[in-house]
C-alpha cells in the first residue's frame, strides 16, 4: 500500500457533539445526527466521470454540503480519487471555490482512496478509541473500480475487531451516480460478496452500505446519501448497546 497522506482526526470534545451526549435540533431533524461523526466525502473524478456524470456528482456534492453544514460546518472534508488536495468545508461557497480546479482524469482507484482515509485513522484510534471520533465515508462514483475494494472493505472490518473499536466507529457507503451497466454490476456484485461474508460473522453486513442506481432512482440526490448514512449510524449505535444518555 502507498503510504497516506497525514489527516487530522477530530476528537470527541470537539465543538460538535460527541457521542454520548443528548442530540438536539431546533427543527427535530435526523440531520442533528450530523453532530456525532466526522464524514470524509470521495468523489469520483476518473475519466469515465466525463460529462453528465461529473455534473450529477458535483450537484450531489454541492447539496451535501449544503445540508451537513447546516447541522455540523465542522466536521466534513472533501477529497477526490485523482486529485491530491484534500479540504475541510464550512459553506458551499468554499466547494465552488476548488471544484473549478478539479477535473475528471486517470483510473477509478477507490480501494486506495479508502486506505488514505481508514488506515490514519485506526492509528490514531490505537490506544485512544475513547476519545476519537465516529468517521462514515461516503464514495460517489459512475464506473466500476480499478483496484480491489472489497480487500480494503474487508481490511477496515478487521480493523474494527483488532482494535475492539464498536460497530458506530467506523461506516463505509458507496453510491452510484448515472447508469452505467458495469459500473452497477459491480457494485451489486460487491454488495453481495459482502454480505456472504457478513454471515460469517464479519461487520462488514453493518459497517457497509452499497448503493447502485435503479430504474426507479436513476438520479442521486444528497438526502438519500445522508440518509442512508444517518440510519446505518443509528442502527449500529443501537447494536453497540450505548448509553441510555444517547437518543436518536
Amino acid at each position: 500500500r502507498d503510504p497516506p497522506p497525514p489527516y487530522s482526526f477530530h476528537d470527541v470534545n470537539s465543538p460538535s457533539n460527541p457521542i454520548g451526549e443528548n442530540i438536539v435540533s431546533t427543527d427535530g431533524s435526523k440531520y442533528a445526527f450530523l453532530q456525532q461523526f466526522d464524514m470524509y466525502i470521495v468523489i469520483d473524478n476518473s475519466d469515465s466521470m466525463q460529462g453528465p456524470l461529473w455534473e450529477e456528482a458535483k450537484e450531489v456534492l454541492r447539496e451535501i454540503v449544503s445540508i451537513h453544514t447546516t447541522y455540523n460546518p465542522y466536521d466534513l472534508e472533501i477529497r477526490f480519487l485523482n486529485h491530491d488536495a484534500t479540504y475541510r468545508v464550512s459553506s458551499v461557497s468554499e466547494v465552488e471555490k476548488f471544484l473549478s480546479l478539479v477535473k475528471p482524469n486517470g483510473r477509478t482507484y477507490i480501494a486506495k482512496s479508502v486506505y488514505s482515509i481508514s488506515l490514519p485513522y485506526f492509528d490514531m484510534c490505537m490506544g485512544n478509541l475513547g476519545d476519537i471520533k465516529p468517521i462514515n465515508i461516503v464514495i460517489i462514483t459512475g464506473s466500476k473500480a480499478t483496484d480491489d475494494v472489497q480487500e480494503a472493505i474487508v481490511d477496515s472490518a478487521q480493523d474494527i475487531r483488532r482494535y475492539n473499536a464498536p460497530s458506530y466507529q467506523f461506516g463505509l457507503h458507496c453510491f452510484q451516480v448515472g447508469n452505467d451497466i458495469k459500473a452497477s454490476k459491480h457494485l451489486k456484485r460487491l454488495n453481495k460478496k459482502l454480505r456472504e461474508k457478513s454471515e460469517g460473522g464479519s461487520e462488514m453486513g453493518i459497517i457497509v452500505n452499497i448503493v447502485p442506481s435503479t430504474e426507479e432512482n436513476k438520479l442521486l440526490h444528497a438526502k438519500t446519501v445522508l440518509e442512508v448514512v444517518i440510519d446505518s449510524f443509528d442502527k449500529r449505535l443501537e447494536m453497540s448497546n450505548p448509553p441510555e444518555e444517547i437518543v436518536s
